[in-house]
């Protein structure tokens, strides 16, 4: 049996955090791209716009269906928001 350690969980942590600013850089990236707003994005995906906005901030994560309801929002595959 793997025991954890501290390093092991600030090593998760540290990784998460990356992972998770890539994410929101990406969706705000996008959607600058395509000339929408908060607004405009979240209205179309269904979503809150304050969710949206907590999403690009990296504060929230969102599931994976919100991720597909935003990249059909924002017209992208999935993946260019990964």
């Amino acid at each position: 049996m793997y025991r954890y350690n501290s390093s092991d969980i600030d090593a998760y942590d540290e990784r998460r955090g990356v992972a998770m600013k890539s994410f929101a850089e990406n969706i705000r990236r996008v959607r600058l791209k395509r000339k929408m707003t908060q607004e405009q994005t979240a209205e179309k995906a269904g979503i809150n716009p304050k969710y949206l906005g907590e999403i690009e901030r990296g504060l929230k994560s969102p599931t994976a269906v919100i991720v597909f309801k935003l990249a059909d929002a924002m017209s992208v595959p999935v993946c260019s928001l990964l």
